[in-house]
């Protein structure tokens, strides 16, 4: 799950903490991004896992 404008939480009434415990209600075992494209904040984790998944799927033999 990708949780973007992380940044603008301090002007906002949304409780992230309860939205993740939310979908992880939905799907136990889900990955939480929390991701500002304004800061970079969270970019380099989101990225290191979407190049993790392409490496394992071509590993696999998976097409996209």
């Amino acid at each position: 799950m990708l949780v973007n404008k992380i940044d603008l939480l301090p002007y906002l009434k949304f409780d992230v903490d309860r939205c993740i415990e939310y979908a992880r209600q939905v799907n136990p075992g889900i990955r939480v991004f929390r991701v500002s494209a304004q800061t970079g904040e969270g970019m380099d984790a989101w990225h290191a896992w979407l190049r993790s998944q392409l490496t394992s799927r071509q590993v696999v033999g998976a097409t996209p």
